[in-house]
């Protein structure tokens, strides 16, 4: 525990070096007045301090502002590191090839928004949840969408094996399939960058980073850069309705907590629907078995997460998405149980915008059996219903 104190501007320098051979260059410094195309303006973004939050539980809680990217949201770090890593392994060529990846939607549009430093254009499958809004934003970019059913990660239909297949068809040198999930440049944008920025921002007073997982990449890459710079920084995965996964009580000789995929009985009593998008693995992918995660808090529904976004909106004047929304209740409960005097640090993944039709739609809402909760106050909704872990779960202690 660390005394809390107020942030000031906290300035870093560049990242320049190669990752499987592909040259790098992240701006973790102050922007320059003038970034030399998108590329460079990704990255560097602020930490807000939630006042809200953090003067009712009497802790630092602050989250790092990743919808402020040029593509709006935390996947504008791995799309870049991807792309990169693309060009420079020959797996496509400037001007010439198509990129074509499974999304939820941000990972897209920070591919699109890269891919046309380079001439390439893309073809994107999405899941049937994501919002009108993240389809259409795609296609202002000039992508190619194709929106696919829900289903488990084994049926050909669904978004991910469908993405692969249409890269099989285009053929080796016409396409290339990204594969976030699998790709680890996902994770390694965010050990170069996220993780740095966020020790440097916080000059290395931080006690806890808490995150809801996806691909894994985030929590992968970060984790590991603030447990090398401190191995006494809690680490903690929020995980939503949607999450197919669970720790591994089996794999007690790991000195963080390993997932496996649920069993049918699991998945049953402890999963279902989220309307939450890019968030809820369906099966421990690469990038996520890299992480250094030392405990888990589960939430059972989504009414907590949505309720959380819209007291944000209210209270704070920050119109964030519903994956955010999830972070910050998870960094308020965990805040709680840590006790006054911490730091605790998570992250802002994208803008609200695109998610008007969705969780801040009360029609919507009603038809996927979401409860709307009243949340003027903090204390309408943080410590009641689906707002409170009826899970937690800690590394086995050697």
């Amino acid at each position: 525990m660390r005394t809390a104190v107020r942030w000031g501007l906290a300035c870093a320098a560049a990242v320049t070096g190669t990752y499987n051979g592909v040259k790098i260059h992240a701006n973790t410094s102050s922007h320059p007045l003038v970034c030399n195309g998108v590329a460079d303006a990704v990255g560097n973004t602020p930490m807000i301090r939630i006042a809200s939050l953090s003067d009712a539980t009497g802790c630092e809680i602050l989250a790092k502002a990743e919808h402020l990217n040029p593509g709006g949201s935390i996947k504008d770090r791995p799309a870049l590191f991807m792309i990169r890593e693309a060009l420079q392994g020959g797996k496509i060529k400037p001007n010439s090839g198509t990129v074509v990846e499974a999304t939820a939607g941000n990972t897209g549009v920070g591919l699109a928004v890269q891919a046309k430093q380079f001439g390439l254009p893309c073809i994107f499958t999405l899941p049937q949840k994501t919002s009108t809004e993240k389809v259409e934003g795609l296609q202002h970019l000039g992508a190619s969408t194709i929106v696919c059913p829900m289903g488990p990660t084994t049926d050909p239909n669904t978004f991910q094996p469908r993405a692969q297949a249409i890269a099989d068809e285009l053929g080796e040198g016409n396409a290339c399939f990204i594969n976030q999930f699998e790709n680890l440049a996902n994770g390694e944008a965010h050990y170069q960058t996220t993780g740095k920025e966020i020790w440097e921002q916080t000059q290395g007073k931080i006690d806890a980073f808490v995150y809801a997982p996806g691909t894994g990449g985030t929590i992968s890459g970060t984790s590991r850069r603030l447990k090398e710079y401190s191995p006494a920084v809690q680490v903690w995965c929020a995980q939503s309705r949607g999450s197919g996964i669970i720790p591994d009580e089996s794999a007690v000789d790991t000195d963080f907590i390993k997932y496996r995929k649920m069993t049918p009985e699991e998945d049953k009593q402890l999963a279902g629907p989220s309307v939450l998008e890019g968030i809820g693995s369906g099966r421990v992918y690469k990038n996520f078995e890299n992480a250094k995660i030392d405990g888990e808090m589960r939430f059972s529904g989504d009414g907590g997460a949505v309720a959380m976004c819209r007291f944000m909106n209210k209270r704070e004047g920050l119109n964030i998405g519903g994956s955010a929304g999830l972070n910050l209740l998870a960094a308020y409960h965990l805040a709680k149980r840590m006790g006054p005097g911490n730091t605790i640090v998570t992250i802002i993944c994208d803008g609200g915008d695109k998610y008007r039709s969705t969780i801040y739609c009360d029609d919507f809402l009603k038809t996927k059996n979401v409860p709307i909760m009243q949340c003027d106050k903090l204390a309408d909704f943080v410590d009641s219903g689906d707002s409170v872990p009826f899970r937690w779960t800690m590394k086995s202690q050697k």
